[in-house]
């Protein structure tokens, strides 16, 4: 883990309960408890109805982990899960707000899951502080073939699109409006602008998530994680 990242036992020392509250934190309520109670609590929060089963089933992978600490970076928080030592360490950045620019600027609500997902899920890292994760809806990203921070490249039709996933490669998977998914390539991007760095994927959000619950169960250096769409 990055050394930049502090790491506190759960429950969290006072001050930093303190701080994350004086954050307005939404884990600070999860952090002051108990490991078991968190653990109660979070099972009680991701009880999703039946038909959001790949809610269901990422809540269950993370839940079959053992809590390990509450780590913070500057003013960002996750509680941090571990699985078996071949696994790497999934931390979770608690419950989110969706901004009203966000939802104006991309449906969020046509997608089947996607707005508890970014509720409750929107965050989860396994490289902190800033590798491998989902975006929090705070820090959404709208594609845009004018925008200032980011050189798309050639975005075409994905003007608009949500962007969801950053690899620690560099390259990041997103979500057109129409509510299909895309890998972006900064490599063909930034070196080779002439040619599309868009590319749709062939799954679909909610076989997306699925993958993403076994693919946390996949040990480091296995075939099927090598192969995975989060390895970017």
């Amino acid at each position: 883990m990055n050394p930049a990242v502090a790491e506190y036992g759960i429950p969290a020392p006072a001050a930093i309960l303190s701080e994350m509250r004086a954050r307005g934190c939404s884990l600070a309520s999860l952090a002051c408890l108990e490991p078991e109670d968190v653990r109660e609590r979070l099972r009680a929060q991701w009880a999703f109805p039946p038909n959001l089963p790949h809610l269901r089933a990422l809540a269950h992978v993370i839940l079959q982990r053992d809590l390990s600490c509450l780590s913070v970076y500057r003013d960002e928080y996750w509680l941090t899960f571990i699985g078996s030592p071949s696994q790497v360490p999934l931390s979770i950045a608690g419950r989110n707000e969706l901004p009203a620019p966000l939802q104006k600027q991309f449906p969020v609500g046509s997608v089947d899951g996607l707005e508890p997902f970014l509720q409750h899920f929107g965050g989860t890292a396994e490289r902190l502080p800033h590798r491998n994760y989902f975006v929090r809806p705070a820090d959404y990203v709208i594609v845009s073939s004018d925008d200032e921070r980011y050189d798309w490249g050639r975005v075409d039709g994905w003007a608009g699109a949500l962007k969801l996933y950053q690899g620690g490669g560099g390259d990041c998977i997103v979500m057109h409006s129409k509510g299909y998914l895309g890998m972006w390539s900064h490599d063909i991007a930034w070196e080779q602008p002439d040619q599309p760095s868009f590319r749709r994927l062939s799954l679909g959000f909610v076989e997306l998530i699925q993958h993403y619950s076994e693919y946390l169960s996949f040990p480091l250096e296995s075939y099927e994680r090598q192969q995975s769409p989060f390895i970017i």
